[in-house]
């Protein structure tokens, strides 16, 4: 079974809310057969070392954060750079708010291989789905990567209809 890290570092009292959106996330790939782990915890050194830990423990098949603009993302930075130089070939993905916003800026951090834009649930797993079978990532609706050095944002992906999506 295939191993995924979902992280969401907070800043502060955030961390202690639910990170409803990963957990989202996270429910569509274990449903689709993949293990996930979830990292929600403030975006201090002592944790960003503690995720380097476990991601070299788990060797996961990717890890991706979910971050916003603004004070959230200094911790996304750090964390993602610092795992990037310590674990060259992990793909991390980026989703939430700010990627949405802004993929392509997102994309010309050299620490930062994916984007999820939008909602996330289908898109991630189809991104699992395809670095698992090592397959292309151009078909993928709502994801921005990087090939051979170029920027590359798919076709978009309709909203989901979360009311009338079956968590079971």
């Amino acid at each position: 079974m295939h191993h995924i890290i979902l992280a969401k570092l907070e800043t502060g009292r955030d961390a202690l809310y639910p990170p409803f959106g990963i957990l989202y996330v996270a429910n569509a790939l274990e449903r689709a057969g993949y293990k996930v782990t979830i990292f929600n915890e403030v975006g201090n050194e002592r944790n960003i070392q503690r995720l380097l830990e476990i991601t070299a423990k788990i060797d996961p098949l990717f890890i991706g954060f979910s971050t916003m603009t603004g004070s959230q993302l200094i911790p996304t930075v750090k964390a993602s750079g610092f795992i990037k130089q310590e674990i060259s070939n992990l793909p991390i993905v980026w989703g939430g708010i700010h990627p949405t916003i802004l993929p392509e800026q997102c994309l010309t951090e050299v620490f930062v291989d994916t984007v999820v834009i939008g909602e996330g649930e289908e898109t991630t797993v189809e991104l699992a789905d395809a670095l698992r079978n090592k397959r292309t990532l151009s078909q993928i609706k709502g994801l921005g990567y990087k090939e051979k050095g170029n920027i590359r944002i798919n076709e978009l992906r309709d909203f989901i209809d979360l009311d009338h999506c079956s968590a079971s």
